[in-house]
């Protein structure tokens, strides 16, 4: 089975990640490498977990600079969203970005 996009990579990627987790994850890095957010997300919650946090935190950054091309797109809620996902693991960065916004009156 050849896979042709990050969206078909993310996807097979959640359907194996029980059977074989190193796969799955290789997969996901392609998918967050060929520019899938959902991918990042995913990496940056592994990563996370499993207390890589330099690498969580690296898939953190690429995250929020995915949400501020999106807010600089004025598309806000895109970009909230994003920061809310690294917010939410207690990233700094998320949390600035969310502040920045609110303070804005966004």
């Amino acid at each position: 089975m050849e896979i042709k996009s990050a969206a078909e990579m993310y996807n097979l990627a959640g359907k194996i990640l029980r059977e074989d987790y190193d796969a799955a994850m290789d997969l996901y890095r392609q998918a967050a490498d060929a520019g899938n957010v959902d991918a990042m997300i995913e990496l940056m919650r592994h990563y996370d977990a499993d207390e890589f946090s330099e690498d969580a935190a690296k898939m953190a950054e690429r995250i929020v600079e995915v949400a501020d091309a999106y807010r600089a797109e004025n598309n806000l809620d895109k970009a909230v969203e994003l920061y809310e996902e690294v917010a939410a693991l207690d990233f700094k960065i998320g949390i600035q970005r969310l502040e920045i916004l609110f303070a804005e009156g966004r």
